[in-house]
Order: C-alpha cells, then sequence, then structure tokens
C-alpha cells in the first residue's frame, strides 16, 4: 500500500503544474551527468555535437515497431538483393567525386513497391541520426527570449519518409509542430512518409503533402498556425540528385521564397555534396544582401567566402589536388531490420554529411547587441552592461575545475562588485541570463575543421574562425585547467570557446579573390559541382553565368530614392510623373 501511494505522488509531481515541484521530481529521477560532461564547461557543452550529452543518436521504440511493420509486407529476399546490389556501386562515378554515381542512378530505376522498402532498410536511420544533431544544434545555438527556440512550422521541401518530421520530433517535441508541409520527388515515397505519419502524436498537426509539381493534399485539416510564428525549412539529401547546377539554383530560391525563419541544407559527405551546400550557401548569402538579411548559424562563423573550398586546385590542369570537403561525423544505433538486411556485425556505424543552416536575421554579436540590451535596463545600471556582459562570458568559460582550483588557493577570490550583480539581475529579468549571453558569443567561436592532436601538455587544433580563414592555434597546459580540459575533450567539428588564452595562430589557407580570377566565379562566389567538373577537366572557368542570381539595384537620377525599382523593367507614365513632381519639375 505504501508503495502505490509513493508511486502515485511521484506521478503527481511528475505531471503536477507547479515548476518547484516538478524541477524537484526531475532532479532525483533523471540519472546525474557522467564525470566527463562535469568537468566540462558551459560553453563547451553549448559549442558539443552530442545530442542531449550522447554522442549516439538512437530512434525511438515506437518508430521502430511502425518501420518493421511497413517492411513485413516486403520481399526479404528481392530487398536483400537490391541492398547488396546497392553495396557494391559508387556513389560517384568518376575520381573528382563531383559526377553522380551509379548509386544513384540504380535507385531511381527501381519500381516503388521496390524503393521504398529499399531506402527505409538502408538510409533512414543514417538520415534520421544526422537531422537530429543538425536540429539540436539549431536549437541550442539560436538566440531567443524563451528557454529555447522552437518553431511551430516545418516545411520538409524533400521528404523521403518523413524523417524529417521524427527528427523534429526527437528535439523539440511533437507537441510544439501546428503545421507540416512536406514535398517528395515521387509519389512513393509521399505513400510511404504518409503511412509513418498515422502515429497519434500527429493527430493535432495540419498536414499537407504533395508531389512535386501537383497540388497540395490535405492529410490533416487542423488549424494552422500564426503568420509570424517561428517556421523551419529543411532540405536533407535533395539537391545532389537534381540535373544542372541551373536547377539547384531554382530550387535553392524557391527556398528562400518559401519564407521559412531558418533553412536547414543537408548533403552527403562527398565533394558533389558539400558543392552543392556551398553554392547554395553563397547564393542564399547574396539573395541576403539585396533582401531580409540573414546569416550563417552553423557550421561557418562567419558570413564570408569558405576558405576550404580551393578554386586554384580546380584551375590547376597539371597538378591534380584532391577536392577538400568540409564534413562531420555522426554516429547512430543500427535497427535490427538495417541489420538483416545489409548484413552489419556491428550494433552501430558512422555516417558522414555537410550542412549548412541560414537564419534570416541580422548576424548577432555581442558589441552589437548591448545597445539594445542596456535599454532593457533601469538609467542607473545602463553604464554597467558592458561589464556585466563581460563578466556572464567569463562566467560561461568557468567550469567546475577553475571553481575547484579557487577554493584550494590561498588567496580568497575576488568578490562581484554590487553593481555588476544588479545589472545582471536587472537582465535575466528581461530574459537575459548567460545562456543567452553565451549564444550570442558563440557566434565567434571558431569550429573545429580536422581533428585536434592531443600531445603530451598542449592540443593542438585547426578551426574555422571568425576571421575568414582556417588557422591553427596550440593549447597548453599552462592556459589553465578549464581551458585545457575543454581541449582535450573537444572533438572535430565542435565549437572551442577559449581562444583568449591560445596565444598566437597561424593562418593555414585564405580564400582566393575570386573576383581577381575569374569574372564568372564572383557571382555567386561558388561554383556548383556540375561547374567545378567542367573547371577541372578544361582548367578554366565554363562561361554560363547563372540567370538566378540576385540582380544588383541601381537608381537612375529620377528615382535615385526609389532603389526597388528593377533597372530592366521601364517605369511608367504615372511613376515618371511622380517623380518629376517630387524633384520640382
Amino acid at each position: 500500500m505504501e508503495a502505490a501511494v509513493s508511486m502515485s505522488e511521484a506521478l503527481g509531481a511528475r505531471d503536477s503544474a507547479d515548476p518547484a515541484l516538478r524541477a524537484t521530481f526531475l532532479r532525483h529521477t533523471e540519472p546525474d551527468e557522467s564525470a566527463v560532461a562535469q568537468r566540462l564547461s558551459p560553453a563547451a557543452r553549448l559549442g558539443s555535437s552530442k545530442v542531449q550529452g550522447d554522442a549516439i543518436v538512437a530512434m525511438p521504440s515506437h518508430l521502430l515497431l511502425r518501420i518493421e511493420t511497413l517492411l513485413g509486407a516486403s520481399n526479404k529476399g528481392q530487398l536483400r538483393r537490391d541492398a547488396s546490389h546497392l553495396a557494391t556501386l559508387p556513389r560517384t562515378s568518376d575520381a573528382s567525386g563531383l559526377e553522380p554515381g551509379r548509386a544513384q542512378q540504380f535507385v531511381q530505376s527501381l519500381a516503388s513497391a521496390r524503393a521504398g522498402p529499399l531506402y527505409m532498410s538502408t538510409q533512414f536511420a543514417a538520415r534520421y541520426a544526422v537531422l537530429v544533431r543538425v536540429l539540436d544544434e539549431v536549437q541550442r545555438r539560436i538566440p531567443s527570449a524563451s528557454a529555447a527556440w522552437v518553431p511551430a512550422k516545418l516545411y520538409d521541401f524533400c521528404m523521403h519518409a518523413g524523417e524529417a518530421l521524427w527528427a523534429y520530433d526527437h528535439v523539440f517535441g511533437a507537441p510544439a509542430l501546428r503545421e507540416y508541409v512536406a514535398e517528395a520527388p515521387t509519389g512513393a515515397l509521399i505513400k510511404t512518409g504518409a503511412a509513418l505519419q498515422s502515429d497519434a502524436c500527429w493527430q493535432h498537426t495540419r498536414t499537407s503533402l504533395r508531389v512535386r509539381g501537383d497540388e497540395a493534399h490535405i492529410v490533416r485539416d487542423r488549424p494552422g498556425c500564426e503568420d509570424d510564428a517561428p517556421s523551419l525549412g529543411v532540405h536533407a539529401f535533395g539537391l545532389g540528385a537534381l540535373s544542372s547546377d541551373l536547377a539547384r539554383e531554382k530550387e535553392v530560391l524557391r527556398l528562400w521564397k518559401s519564407g521559412a525563419d531558418v533553412l536547414v541544407l543537408v548533403e552527403e559527405a562527398t565533394p558533389r555534396g558539400f558543392a552543392c551546400i556551398a553554392a547554395a550557401r553563397a547564393q542564399l548569402l547574396a539573395l541576403g544582401q539585396n533582401g531580409p538579411s540573414c546569416h550563417v548559424v552553423a557550421p561557418c562563423p562567419h558570413d564570408g567566402a569558405c576558405p576550404v573550398w580551393r578554386l586554384d586546385a580546380l584551375l590547376s590542369p597539371t597538378v591534380r589536388r584532391p577536392i577538400e570537403v568540409c564534413s562531420h561525423s555522426q554516429m547512430y544505433r543500427v535497427p535490427p531490420f538495417m541489420r538483416m538486411t545489409t548484413r552489419l556485425l556491428r550494433g552501430d556505424a558512422t555516417t558522414e554529411f555537410c550542412y549548412v543552416v541560414i537564419h534570416r536575421a541580422a548576424r548577432p554579436s555581442l558589441p552589437d547587441t548591448q545597445g539594445s540590451w542596456a535599454a532593457r535596463v533601469p538609467a542607473e545600471l545602463q553604464a554597467h552592461v558592458p561589464a556585466t556582459v563581460r563578466h556572464l562570458t567569463e562566467n560561461a568559460r568557468r567550469g567546475n575545475l577553475d571553481t575547484l582550483r579557487a577554493t584550494r588557493t590561498v588567496d580568497p577570490p575576488v568578490p562581484v562588485p554590487v553593481e555588476l550583480e544588479r545589472c545582471a539581475a536587472a537582465l535575466a529579468a528581461a530574459g537575459i541570463d548567460e545562456h543567452h549571453v553565451m549564444q550570442v558569443d558563440a557566434y565567434a567561436w571558431p569550429r573545429l575543421v580536422r581533428p585536434p592532436l592531443k600531445k603530451g601538455g598542449h592540443v593542438t587544433m585547426d578551426a574555422c574562425c571568425a576571421s575568414h580563414d582556417v588557422r591553427r592555434f596550440t593549447v597548453a597546459k599552462s592556459a589553465g585547467r578549464q581551458a585545457y580540459q575543454d581541449a582535450r575533450k573537444v572533438r572535430h567539428g565542435e565549437l572551442y570557446a577559449h581562444t583568449d588564452k591560445t596565444g598566437r595562430s597561424v593562418a593555414l589557407t585564405e580564400s582566393p579573390a575570386l573576383d581577381t580570377l575569374a569574372p564568372a566565379a564572383s557571382e555567386h562566389k561558388q561554383l556548383g559541382p556540375d561547374a567545378q567538373s567542367y573547371t577541372q577537366q578544361h582548367g578554366r572557368l565554363p562561361k554560363h553565368r547563372s540567370t538566378r542570381a540576385p540582380k544588383p539595384k541601381s537608381a537612375t537620377v529620377l528615382d535615385a530614392a526609389r532603389t526597388d525599382v528593377r533597372s530592366s523593367r521601364k517605369p511608367s507614365r504615372s511613376a515618371l510623373d511622380q517623380a518629376l513632381q517630387e524633384h520640382g519639375w
């Protein structure tokens, strides 16, 4: 009887509306963090690539059961033969990796009854893990006035089996989604995705599915979200399958016109996939210069030209340099149906991918946002906002190791001034706490582009920095216990915050001035995979100039104030009369 009462009290505490009671329940029921995570600083946890503290991603049990039910009606022998034949085909057809391989052609030639089960049993788990990893970083990195940024509307521009929807459930939670709009290349993928979405957790979500080029079909007609609600657009593993660079530019332009607040683009970690991501990144940034501003959230710490991509490696026909790819890796748990189909012996695997996250807003930085933060505090505390923000950023880099070392020293720690404490309390009341300041500061942290070299007493890292280049710096043990501990545990693709303790850095690469190399390359500051393949074969850039690039705004003498008028269109008679009247002619 006592056990039953205690269980009911625990369930009541879990579902209680009292925040203090619920926090007490979670604190006593959730497992404690590992010893390694406790030794990391809050800045290291923000820049980590782990999903909720775990380096491996596994699908939920109810999703596994639904996929196994769908695969139960397929031909198991034919499915194993297709998976074995797909594993032997190359993903690229040439040594450069810029041309599509026979594997993609084989999948596109299959019938719908064979293509759907083959995709579910070979690629769904890996792509689901990649999207969970990217969306988890989006939730942690984008500054928000609330606890976390949560979109209410999801655009899936290239749905294969609805893995973006289930990744949203893993990161944000299904109850937060109010509207889901998806588009698939074929009708077979629409049927597969609709079968997976018949779960009860999506019954409240307005769902609209369609095949590319057809009218939308509303699966669940529910009340949608407001127009100003935050929205997320995902385009995963679809740009590389398009036929030409022009088709990819049209697709990216369509993503921009959708109006999604955050755009996530993911491709395979091949030279072709990286070229698609880099060209789309440059095109979106160019569109942001002529319209609503946008910036790169991840993986780049800047909005300039990519320093990893080298045009001189393509322009030298005699020296064939390998094309460097800015890729990332993610571990995932191999489900049982995938192990049976592909005959894998291990229960985990690793997949490589390239991605970019674009936010439709001005790029945040601490010097620019301190002025707006100062307006939210009382007038007598506004002068202390810069010092308070600097104090909060230093606390974000401090961890348990620095705290333990401060308690063991003879000299007592320096007390925080009363003005800074009052200013910090006023900022926290306005929704600007230490975590929010750390999110804004993280936009300037370098990201590791290669695995770090861990030696005795120091760690050497190559990172893409906010200075638009790749730099090499060394973190010695003398930099501090917390900075050295974070450097020992940082991995490839993660952010490192202790740049002020690294000392002198050496620039490894510098992005070439494309305007001086060729006029055609300066239009988007990046070439697509087809243009790169042509350049590598002929040793010169193609003469094709994109028609989808944003045109520069120009103004005549009469409409100098109206810069939104296109220069290729003749002004109407009424516009000319109005301009003459405004200038007093």
